[in-house]
């Protein structure tokens, strides 16, 4: 009694058999892969609306700090935002940029500002964001400058 060994050539794969799987395997990450690296317009908003509050944050701090106005201009013809001293920032060219300020923070029919001041307070605002469907409300406390996301 003991144990047979086969000798038999099919009990195993062909080196052929085995491209064919390693192929359809790639293939099917690819497709996979790609459509990872879409971003989806909920995240892209929630990382875009971050951006924007860390912004504002930065001019508060520097108002503070500086004991000197810091205003955070947006471009609603061009889709940018700019804290004062800073480098403009791009949004999104498909995403949707409204702003409630002052009538006197708005200049004309595209620069719109948001002031913060040496004691942290600011001119207040409301800056809506919107991408597909989906939208982010930031506010801007006038009184305390607290910086606030609303919605989800």
């Amino acid at each position: 009694m003991g144990i047979k060994y086969s000798t038999d050539r099919s009990s195993g794969f062909t080196i052929i058999e085995l491209i064919v799987v390693l192929i359809i395997v790639l293939l099917g990450m690819t497709v996979v892969g790609a459509n990872f690296s879409k971003v989806s317009p909920a995240l892209q908003l929630k990382t875009v609306g971050g951006e924007v509050i860390s912004a504002l944050r930065l001019a508060r701090t520097q108002a503070v700090s500086t004991q000197q106005a810091v205003s955070v201009r947006f471009n609603l013809y061009e889709n940018t935002y700019q804290v004062q001293g800073q480098q403009t920032l791009k949004l999104p060219e498909d995403l949707t940029l409204s702003l409630v300020i002052l009538r006197k923070n708005y200049a004309g029919n595209e620069i719109a500002s948001i002031i913060f001041y040496q004691d942290g307070s600011s001119s207040g605002a409301q800056v809506l964001l919107e991408l597909a469907n989906h939208k982010k409300q930031i506010e801007v406390n006038w009184l305390t400058g607290k910086i606030t996301r609303l919605g989800t």
